[in-house]
């Protein structure tokens, strides 16, 4: 899991390269399908400390939402296609962790068949005895499409997955493991056919009676 380490000025609402340096930093790519490992800390300017000098923000009395969209809200689009709201804050290292993963159906739509696509990429703090929420940051970012696809199987409702042995027993294989054999019922599931191939390379079939 990679590991995105952010710090936001909350004076200028832009990401600086630490929490001591005020110095811009730019959002990396991310990419479709991964899941990032979040540390986001808020800063703010400590001129005491010296020029562009910068000191954490005590943010524990706030909660926070990550999310990234094809367009800001004010736009047509009001939904992000990634929203992560369940943040864990860190009193003695003042910070807030979490995951924000990019493997959304919403994000594989807005993905479609591109290589990489221009989003937005948006922090808010909530306070909480209010309830009202504050734009931290919002800017662009930049999502590659994943080239190696990682691809879960999840079963409907109601089923189960099947093992590989049940697998095996329930579908004919294009290709069997040696010494396998196959079979076929017909319709009426009165008869059926065993199919093997011999130790010359010979195709041998046995009729026999279907018990189910």
């Amino acid at each position: 899991m990679a590991l995105l380490k952010l710090f936001v000025d909350v004076s200028r609402k832009s990401f600086v390269l630490s929490d001591v340096n005020a110095s811009d930093f730019q959002l990396p790519r991310l990419v479709q399908g991964d899941t990032y490992s979040v540390e986001i800390t808020f800063v703010e300017p400590a001129p005491s400390l010296g020029i562009g000098r910068v000191t954490k923000v005590d943010c524990g009395s706030y909660s926070m939402r990550v999310g990234i969209g094809v367009t800001p809200i004010a736009s047509t689009s009001v939904s992000p296609v990634v929203l992560q709201t369940v943040w864990t804050w860190d009193s003695a290292a003042l910070k807030f962790t979490g995951t924000l993963a990019l493997n959304t159906a919403d994000l594989n739509t807005a993905m479609g068949a591109v290589s990489s696509k221009d989003l937005t990429f948006e922090i808010e703090l909530k306070v909480v005895a209010s309830g009202f929420y504050e734009t931290m940051f919002q800017g662009p970012v930049t999502i590659l499409a994943e080239l190696i696809e990682d691809v879960a199987l999840v079963p409907v409702a109601g089923d189960s997955a099947l093992g590989r042995a049940e697998a095996n027993a329930t579908f004919v294989k294009k290709r069997g493991l040696p010494g396998e054999t196959f079979s076929m019922v017909n319709a009426e599931a009165t008869w059926e056919i065993i199919f093997r191939v011999d130790e010359n390379g010979t195709l041998r079939t046995e009729t026999m009676p279907y018990v189910p």
